[in-house]
């Protein structure tokens, strides 16, 4: 029997080990914030700029007061990140930090909640494993490191998982009253929230139904509460995915509710077979092969911990089949995630539930393989081999990610160069001028809006829709510039048709060129590109 001693040393040990690893996903996670990735995507830049313009004039930047959700650009765009920036940007001003620190917060505060959960469901030493993996997890630390909208979603399923055991274990009143509060949140989150939550809400419930039915009067209030604050969310899809009305009661709420003139759900079941689509997700490791969320070569989970899970989850599927017992919330996340692979055709956005899940069985499945090595002579070195392939993994996405090759891969999407591109065109362009941002760009007036700070009531009142941003001297359509006289600054990409036949003041900044014309050209036929 171990001695008092013992216990102490050993528990000391297993907080240092804990400490390291939580220091490990800390620096990998606020190491060169702003600079890596460098620039910004425009999903960030539209939600950090409905924060402003919410601060500014209680209204997102079309004029919808308190939106329960965004416009955007036409399909739409969940509100809570812009909602929680809110504060960050009184503060610190409409900056790269307030941009993204709501992300950063949540993927910090991810890696202790996440350790806590696993260990409650799978004990100490999986956990700190699990946890381990989650920190030095390519997929984690890129969601950690930029903004946009659905990143915090694993953070509040999991602050909902911890919160329903513990009401469950506690049987405190209050804590049963608002443990079902982060699940209603998560729908604000990310909208793929309404197909996952739902369902890990009715797999909780079979599983504890007993429980849950010895206090249904507290539960009662709890599923209340629940409603309440998921109600401005439930009257959205009504609106918008039902009926396609708006009531005459709407001017008495206090928030908003736009019907969306594009319908994001149908955008996503117009992509390519749902099912072709997501087969090669699998097949892939998990990924999508998108610049902006990882690295190339660099799967979102190293293959070593993905068989780990595999073990992890054989394990789960055999203990259930024995024991006759629903397996833990951890497994049920993710049986909750599957029913998105048959609906729409997924990228790690679509996918976003399915991560920590995976990772936890990781952990799980480690240490099933280490206990069953047991008796194995050469379990040191399996045990080696599969540390070495974990470091080098990890090993690889790091020194990619944070050196020149994600830089060199996330340009095009980032655009690291676009401040000095419209800081130049604030220096060359006269007060007569016209000014033109490449329409090849994504959402190109989104750029405008943000690093120039433009007010948004400024935006509000030149009548800009989501179809027409157009606004003062800011032209974002080749259609549109044409139809006005008179010079133009601009931004192209480099080798683009060009403005004019002899731009002056021409200079190239990173991949674009700007320069100054007298008039533009005729415009003939088809823009190069849609707007959006």
């Amino acid at each position: 029997m171990p001695t008092r001693e013992g216990l102490l040393k050993r528990n000391t040990w297993r907080w240092i080990a804990l400490l390291a690893v939580l220091l490990s996903g800390v620096a990998a996670r606020t190491y060169k914030p702003l600079a890596i990735p460098a620039g910004f995507d425009q999903d960030e830049m539209s939600e950090a700029y409905e924060s402003y313009s919410l601060l500014k004039t209680g209204a997102d930047r079309w004029g919808y007061r308190h939106p329960v959700y965004f416009v955007g650009w036409g399909s739409g765009q969940n509100v809570l990140q812009a909602y929680a920036t809110v504060p960050v940007i009184a503060f610190f001003g409409l900056s790269g930090f307030s941009t993204r620190f709501f992300d950063l917060a949540c993927g910090l505060l991810t890696l202790p909640l996440f350790f806590v959960v696993c260990r409650r469901n799978y004990g100490e030493r999986a956990a700190l494993l699990s946890t381990l993996f989650l920190a030095l997890s390519p997929w984690h630390i890129v969601l950690s490191r930029w903004a946009v909208e659905c990143n915090s979603l694993p953070f509040f399923v999991l602050l909902g998982i911890i919160c329903f055991q513990e009401a469950l274990s506690r049987r405190s009143t209050l804590l049963t009253a608002i443990c079902l509060v982060p699940f209603a949140i998560a729908f604000y989150v990310y909208g793929i929230a309404l197909l996952v939550v739902p369902t890990l809400m009715l797999l909780l419930l079979m599983t504890e139904f007993r429980r849950i039915k010895a206090d249904w009067h507290a539960w009662a209030v709890g599923v209340a509460v629940f409603l309440t604050v998921s109600a401005p969310f439930g009257f959205f899809v009504w609106k918008n995915y039902l009926v396609k009305r708006s009531y005459g009661f709407e001017r008495y709420l206090p928030v908003s509710v736009p019907l969306i003139p594009v319908n994001r759900l149908h955008q996503l079941l117009k992509q390519e077979s749902t099912i072709s689509n997501n087969i090669k997700f699998l097949t892939h490791a998990l990924q999508d092969h998108t610049t902006w969320s990882q690295v190339k070569l660099s799967p979102p989970i190293p293959l070593t911990v993905l068989a780990l899970a595999a073990i992890g989850i054989l394990l789960t599927m055999s203990r259930a089949i024995r024991s006759r017992r629903i397996p833990n919330p951890l497994v049920l996340w993710l049986v909750a995630a599957l029913p998105v692979f048959l609906i729409v055709p997924v990228q790690i956005n679509e996918a976003i539930n399915i991560y920590a899940p995976l990772l936890a069985l990781a952990g799980a499945g480690a240490m099933a393989l280490w206990y069953k090595l047991r008796r194995v002579r050469l379990r040191p070195v399996i045990v080696t081999i599969l540390w070495c392939l974990f470091a080098f993994e990890s090993g690889w996405f790091l020194t990619s990610y944070f050196g020149k090759r994600y830089a060199a891969q996330s340009a095009p999407d980032f655009h690291p160069e676009m401040k000095e591109v419209l800081t130049r065109l604030q220096n060359i362009a006269h007060p007569e001028d016209s000014v033109f941002l490449c329409n090849l760009l994504r959402l190109n007036y989104i750029y405008v809006l943000y690093y120039n700070r433009i007010d948004p009531k400024r935006f509000q009142d030149a009548h800009t829709t989501y179809a027409n941003p157009d606004f003062d001297q800011y032209v974002f359509t080749r259609v549109r510039l044409a139809q006005r006289s008179g010079p133009v600054t601009y931004a192209i990409y480099r080798g683009e048709t060009p403005i004019c036949e002899n731009p002056s003041e021409v200079r190239v900044v990173g991949m674009f060129e700007t320069g100054r014309c007298l008039a533009p050209l005729p415009f003939i036929g088809p823009e190069n590109s849609p707007l959006y």
